[in-house]
């Protein structure tokens, strides 16, 4: 497991599957728990990165600009 932040939830490595009924307990929490905390760290993952996309493109148009 990787190293964690105060009060987040340990990620397994990259690539690493398992089932959620097994990773429920050891997470201490029950699968919807799981599955809606798995589900919300994606969207955040998805939401950073498509800002920082956006800035990289705003700031490709801004030295087209000039």
């Amino acid at each position: 497991m990787t190293s964690t932040t105060a009060g987040a939830m340990p990620s397994p490595p990259r690539g690493y599957r398992s089932r959620p009924a097994r990773r429920a307990p050891r997470a201490g929490h029950g699968i919807a728990v799981l599955v809606r905390r798995h589900a919300e760290v994606v969207h955040g993952s998805r939401q950073r990165t498509n800002e920082q996309a956006e800035r990289a493109l705003s700031a490709d148009e801004d030295e087209e600009d000039e």
